[in-house]
C-alpha cells in the first residue's frame, strides 16, 4: 500500500503535465529523478496551447481547406464589413477580435479551388489596420445579430452576389532573354535557401478594367543552377534576389523583369 502511495505522489508531475498538453511519460520520468522540481516546474509551467490546440483548430477553420499558394488576382475593396471573429496567430496564439473588413483578396489552394485567402481590416483589439489570413480563423460571427457564420467561402459568396464586380486582373505570361538571378526561396517553411536560377519566363497580373493598367509581378519560371526542368518561383515564396555576377542587391525586382520584357512575346493571357 506504501509502495502504491508513493508511486501515486511521484506520477503528480506527470499527471499535471498532462493536463497541460505536455508528454505524461517524460514528465512521469522527470518526477521520479527530480521530484521536487519537476513538480514546483510542472505547477508553475504554462499551458501549451499551440500543441494541443493544432489538430482540433484546423479542423475548426471555417475558411477552405489546405494552404493558399496563389493569389488569384482578385478582390473586393472599399468595403465596411463588420465581423466579430476567433483569430489564431502565427505564433498561436489565440484572441477574440472585432474587425471591420476593408478588403476581401482571392486565392486558389492546391485543388486550385477559389477561396478568400486574406481579409484587409480595422482591428478594434489593435486599433490598427491588419492582415487576417481566412484559414487561421477559427469562428466567426455577425457582431450585431451575433449570428455564426460557419463557412466564410459560402457566406462571401453569397454577400458579394449582387455587388459590382471586383476589381479583376488577366494573368500575363512573358518569354524572355534567359535573365541569371540568384535568389533566396522558401522552398519549404520557415527556412529561405539561395539558389542560382535562370530566368526564362516570368508572369504578371495586369489589370483590366482599371485606369490605367497596372503590371504586378505574380511568379518567376526558370530552370535551377544543374538543372534542367523549368519550375515555377512564387513571388510571396521569394526573399531577396542578386545580379549574381556583380553580386548587387535588387530593390525592385518587379521593374528589374519588367525591362527585359520589352519586345518579349506573350505567350499567354487568361482573364480572371
Amino acid at each position: 500500500m506504501g509502495l502504491i502511495l508513493i508511486l501515486l505522489v511521484l506520477s503528480l508531475p506527470g499527471i499535471i503535465a498532462a493536463m497541460k498538453g505536455r508528454s505524461f511519460f517524460l514528465w512521469l520520468v522527470y518526477g521520479c529523478v527530480l521530484f521536487p522540481v519537476a513538480l514546483i516546474h510542472a505547477l508553475f509551467m504554462h499551458k501549451e496551447a499551440s500543441n494541443t490546440n493544432s489538430t482540433t483548430n484546423k479542423s475548426q477553420s471555417i475558411g477552405a481547406k489546405g494552404k493558399r499558394l496563389d493569389p488569384a488576382g482578385i478582390e473586393y475593396s472599399g468595403l465596411k464589413l463588420p465581423l466579430h471573429i476567433r483569430y489564431k496567430d502565427e505564433k498561436g496564439e489565440i484572441t477574440e477580435r472585432d474587425i471591420t473588413v476593408r478588403q476581401v483578396n482571392y486565392g486558389y489552394t492546391y485543388d486550385d479551388v477559389l477561396v478568400p485567402y486574406v481579409l484587409e481590416a480595422y482591428c478594434r483589439l489593435r486599433r490598427a489596420d491588419r492582415t487576417f489570413y481566412v484559414e487561421r480563423i477559427l469562428e466567426c460571427s455577425d457582431p450585431a445579430t451575433k449570428a455564426t457564420i460557419s463557412d466564410l467561402t459560402d457566406f462571401f459568396k453569397t454577400y458579394f452576389k449582387d455587388s459590382k464586380p471586383p476589381y479583376r486582373r488577366a494573368n500575363q505570361l512573358f518569354a524572355v532573354q534567359p535573365t541569371p538571378l540568384l535568389i533566396c526561396y522558401q522552398f519549404r517553411k520557415p527556412k529561405y535557401i539561395q539558389q542560382n536560377i535562370t530566368v526564362v519566363r516570368i508572369g504578371f497580373y495586369q489589370g483590366i478594367n482599371h485606369n490605367p493598367p497596372r503590371r504586378t509581378l505574380s511568379y518567376i519560371e526558370g530552370i535551377r543552377e544543374g538543372g534542367t526542368e523549368i519550375e515555377r518561383f512564387n513571388l510571396h515564396r521569394l526573399g531577396d534576389a542578386y545580379d549574381p555576377e556583380t553580386g548587387e542587391w535588387i530593390e525592385n525586382l518587379s521593374d528589374y523583369l519588367i525591362s527585359r520584357i520589352e519586345g518579349a512575346s506573350l505567350l499567354s493571357r487568361a482573364d480572371i
